[in-house]
């Protein structure tokens, strides 16, 4: 037989243990989903910063093959009006690469008018992608 006291006792630790109350648990989840918004933002920011690092270096290797491309060809002579052009290298979609030739005065530096050249160009070739920042690198060609 158990006594009233014990009895008492047990009940009364019964009434004082108490578990998560609905506003706990309400609190815990809405921190937790605030921690993962921030988590999931970061990882976002993170994925979009390495995707434009990889576009930018496809871009540079572009440019820098064309411009050796363009200094491998044979000299194309600006003194002519059918002169014709550098020829370009094959770019993946969604990239444009361009190449432009100015003649220019050897002693100078400055641009010469049309039909005329020296044995000297400008080289500049740009590769760009839709909604990123366009390459451009210069150099110069000698006619020999």
């Amino acid at each position: 037989m158990v006594s009233r006291t014990r009895l008492a006792k047990t009940e009364g630790c019964h009434r004082r243990q108490s578990g998560v109350t609905l506003l706990e648990t309400i609190i815990a989840v809405a921190a937790l989903g605030m921690l993962a918004v921030v988590v999931l933002s970061g990882l976002s920011a993170v994925l979009q910063a390495r995707s434009a690092a990889s576009e930018r270096a496809v871009a540079v290797g572009l440019a820098s093959n064309q411009m050796e491309k363009t200094k491998a060809s044979p000299y194309i002579s600006y003194a002519t009006p059918d002169h014709g052009t550098y020829a370009t290298v094959l770019a993946p979609a969604g990239y444009t690469v361009e190449v432009t030739a100015v003649p220019v005065d050897p002693a100078t530096g400055q641009s010469l008018g049309s039909g005329q050249d020296n044995g000297v160009q400008k080289i500049t070739v740009t590769v760009s992608r839709q909604g990123g920042q366009p390459v451009v690198l210069h150099s110069y060609k000698v006619g020999r």
